[in-house]
């Protein structure tokens, strides 16, 4: 199972104040990232990946991912956070001129597809009221 997100960063946004969004997942094993990155931006887009405060890909603060028309697989497993995963993913284009989207895919392994499918239902039953007979 997997899930794409489409992510868009502006031009000029630095390092320093990225743009950042939050994805939340249950206590699945996430096997692949995946990062797609547009046709033509020249190496201009950069992404990160953090849990909570803790650097994950790159694992240092200094460094970022980036690329050109090309895709960037991180591989796995990663199942060892405690309750609920919080991954923030950080987006910049200092060089750019133009704004830029690219494509985040989460492959979840299947084992733990069950859990993940109850924790979807459980988060439905709280948003949705029963209808009364």
């Amino acid at each position: 199972m997997y899930e794409d997100f489409e992510l868009a960063v502006a031009a000029g946004v630095t390092p320093a104040a990225p743009t950042e969004f939050i994805k939340e997942f249950p206590p699945v094993e996430i096997e692949r990232v995946t990062i797609s990155f547009p046709q033509g931006p020249n190496r201009e887009v950069y992404v990160r990946f953090l849990h909570e405060a803790t650097y994950l890909w790159p694992d240092t603060p200094e460094e970022w991912i980036n690329g050109e028309n090309e895709q960037v697989v991180i591989t796995g497993p990663w199942s060892n956070w405690d309750g609920l995963y919080r991954l923030r993913i950080q987006l910049c284009a200092p060089g750019a001129r133009l704004s830029h989207k690219l494509i985040v895919r989460f492959d979840l392994a299947e084992s733990g597809t069950g859990t993940y499918l109850a924790s979807m239902l459980d988060r439905l039953r709280t948003r949705f009221l029963p209808v009364p007979d």
